[in-house]
């Protein structure tokens, strides 16, 4: 009977034990998530495809750190895109920013998006690798043809194996005027390995690389050559003499061959000043542009936002333009955001639109207008300044609900508020490697 007792109370004992790490387990602090994350809309594509990445960061704070994305061996950025939301509930403030690249597969196989890092407060977390599939599609067998606008073989081109040069679209631009800058390898004989291209420092210019490499076939002192073109878009920031200096590509050896290394002349540029006696509201936007302007509701109460949308489209420095000198709005509570913007290379120059979003709180009640907002810029192709307006557009105030919501800040009927914004300025470095295909 004692004994029976005594295992009893051991049985007890240890049930206990089990019950108190079971609740040790239970009340363990949940693994604290990751800030960064990494997506792509699918994993099995062909060259002639594109895959969508997506990164998204987090962070308490009012804007968030862009994160550090390394080499794609394999891919093109063909396309980029950002935005930031901000959200507030209560005194708590997260922001989220979204980057966007479009990438083009450049060779079959299985490729992999590598771990991409963000630092926040100290401390560097980085996503999960990503793999891809790419399979060959039908345009990787195709032979290069000729474009209607490629150069003809320059005269110093006269049956060398291989031979190099460069050119701008034009050397006298005014500052901040789109050039395009092009560089070309003309390949006569196949290559047992990838040449590396060092691009020029561009020193005294914005640069972007259009990512597309074009390729194409011509003929020279009775020889074929795959013509292999880069393109980089430029933007001078300063007036008076200029010189981009040498590209230089370094070709490897074979078997047979101890490489060799080639370089382009150095080219002179003379940037212009912009003509004097610009418009008072002019504040340095260069190039060819469209604006407008919607409103997402012209019927409102007093103290319920609307959002005014204001994008200006064309060709130019979209990423780094100058925002639109809004007007004064008395009855209007408005609140700043960034802008989103979207760039393509559309026939050789770089394109696209930037979008603005603004949240408007009306104060007061009866029939309003958000007055015309006005954009100056210098057209460089006709060498004078243009000012453009959008329609002013008439609203609607009722009075405010007998019961109206009060936000700390404007929102959807609770205490939070989401705004769109972007921070991208994609300025990319040109390629160390070509992508050569076998010479004709």
């Amino acid at each position: 009977m004692a004994m029976n007792t005594y295992q009893l109370s051991l049985n007890r004992i240890w049930r206990i034990l089990l019950t108190l790490m079971l609740l040790s387990l239970w009340t363990l602090p949940a693994r604290a998530q990751s800030p960064i994350t990494a997506t792509v809309d699918r994993t099995s594509i062909s060259t002639d495809d594109f895959v969508n990445l997506t990164v998204v960061v987090s962070s308490q704070a009012l804007s968030t750190p862009s994160p550090d994305l390394p080499p794609l061996d394999g891919f093109d950025i063909v396309g980029t895109s950002t935005s930031t939301q901000i959200s507030m509930v209560g005194t708590t403030i997260t922001s989220e920013g979204r980057y966007q690249f479009r990438l083009r597969p450049t060779k079959s196989g299985t490729l992999t998006i590598p771990a991409i890092s963000v630092t926040l407060d100290g401390q560097t977390y980085s996503t999960d690798p990503i793999t891809i599939e790419v399979t060959a599609g039908s345009a990787s067998a195709a032979t290069p043809s000729t474009p209607k606008n490629a150069a003809p073989a320059p005269d110093s081109l006269h049956g060398q194996d291989f031979f190099v040069e460069a050119s701008i679209d034009n050397d006298t631009p005014f500052v901040g005027e789109q050039i395009v800058y092009t560089f070309r390898f003309y390949q006569g004989i196949n290559l047992m390995d990838q040449p590396r291209y060092d691009a020029p420092g561009f020193t005294g210019f914005l640069n972007q690389r259009q990512p597309e490499q074009t390729q194409y076939t011509t003929q020279s002192a009775g020889r074929t050559y795959r013509v292999t073109e880069l393109h980089t878009i430029l933007f001078p920031t300063t007036a008076g003499e200029n010189t981009i200096e040498p590209a230089v590509l370094t070709i490897p050896g074979g078997f047979f061959s101890s490489g060799e290394i080639l370089s382009t002349d150095p080219i002179n540029v003379t940037v212009k000043e912009l003509p004097p006696n610009a418009p008072a509201d002019f504040t340095g936007a260069v190039g060819d542009f469209t604006i407008e302007a919607s409103l997402n509701s012209t019927e409102t109460k007093v103290n319920e936002p609307v959002t005014l949308n204001v994008t200006i489209s064309g060709e130019g420095n979209l990423e780094a333009l100058p925002d639109p000198i809004w007007a004064d709005l008395p009855n209007w509570r408005a609140f700043e955001s960034k802008a989103t913007t979207n760039t393509r290379f559309q026939d050789g120059r770089l394109v696209g639109t930037r979008i603005y979003e603004r949240l408007l709180v009306p104060t007061v009640a009866g029939n309003t207008t958000i007055p015309a907002i006005s954009y100056t810029y210098f057209d460089p192709v006709v060498g004078t300044y243009r000012t453009l307006k959008t329609a002013p557009i008439p609203v609607h105030v009722a009075p405010a609900s007998a019961t109206p919501p009060v936000p700390t800040v404007p929102g959807n009927g609770k205490q939070a508020v989401s705004v769109v914004a972007t921070d991208i300025r994609h300025i990319k470095a040109v390629p160390t490697t070509l992508r050569i295909g076998r010479a004709p």
